[in-house]
């Protein structure tokens, strides 16, 4: 085997979460043809093929999903022993990206991450607030809080809670519509939801009205926020969390909260190799006892 460069290995680390030179070089300031040269240089002194190429696509190899694992372990290692040597005991800093749901994120996470950097004025806090899933793997979030639990083996996996949804809609949009007694009554309403090829999966009996409307919106988005603030101006009934509506603008209120129900699971999710890191441990921690203190925004 040839001599090893390590700083070889953080070429190939930016290489996989950029996923391509290009990105990769701009994240390093460097030329793309560098990032080639780089890898290509640890290919050598590994001798084994880290990613198959394709154009400027660079795909993992095994033995690159093997070398990733002991790289990412190794930059844990440093992080851990740079925080010991350059802060005190009780200090935490520096930055965490936090990948959320849209709705999670914004109208829960982003008030008391706010105040958790408040509370620690060297921590540096992203926060990603999308619909979608985050690759721990390539750092679109070194934290991450969603509703499917992922299979990744290499990160650590810890449900959070139970969220129970219900039928919200605005005080003003019930005035002026048909009154609803019971499930049988939501035929003539309007609904607000998701695109129907993107996030319908609710809890519900697949042969209810509830979900056949709820599947098929007058309005929809593949954003939860805008799904909120439609209800909240009136457009229609919409299933939604109750973290989201305590401070929601508007008038929410509960429509058929004993018929209609829905309880979906929110997970966290860390690459293993980080738990041990003081700033990421923080966050977890943080949102642990948010939640365990919050409950009754969740039931």
């Amino acid at each position: 085997m040839n001599p090893l460069n390590w700083d070889d290995f953080r070429f190939f680390l930016t290489l996989v979460r950029a996923g391509s030179p290009a990105r990769a070089a701009k994240i390093m300031s460097v030329d793309h043809t560098t990032v080639r040269r780089r890898v290509a240089a640890l290919e050598r002194a590994l001798e084994t093929k880290l990613f198959d190429r394709q154009k400027d696509v660079f795909q993992l190899t095994a033995q690159g999903e093997r070398i990733l694992e002991s790289t990412e372990a190794v930059e844990s290692i440093v992080l851990g022993a740079s925080e010991e040597v350059s802060g005190s005991d009780t200090s935490i800093s520096g930055p965490v990206r936090v990948g959320a749901h849209d709705g999670f994120g914004s109208y829960y996470l982003a008030p008391r991450l706010a105040e958790l950097c408040r509370q620690h004025e060297s921590l540096r806090i992203t926060l990603v607030a999308k619909s979608r899933f985050f690759d721990l793997s390539k750092r679109e979030a070194d934290v991450a809080f969603v509703i499917t639990r992922p299979q990744q083996s290499r990160h650590i996996i810890r449900k959070l809670t139970d969220v129970s949804l219900y039928l919200y809609a605005s005080r003003t949009y019930l005035e002026r519509s048909p009154r609803i007694r019971s499930a049988d009554d939501l035929n003539p309403h309007r609904f607000i939801g998701y695109m129907r090829d993107f996030d319908f999966e609710p809890a519900l009996d697949p042969t209810s009205l509830a979900y056949s409307r709820l599947s098929q919106p007058e309005f929809a988005s593949s954003n939860l926020v805008a799904q909120l603030h439609a209800a909240s101006a009136g457009g229609g009934l919409c299933l939604l969390p109750g973290y989201m509506v305590e401070n929601a603008p508007g008038d929410l209120v509960q429509v058929l909260p004993k018929e209609i129900k829905v309880v979906r699971q929110l997970w966290m999710i860390i690459h293993r190799d980080l738990r041990a890191v003081k700033r990421y441990r923080a966050v977890c921690d943080y949102v642990l006892d948010c939640v365990a203190r919050e409950k009754h925004l969740f039931v």
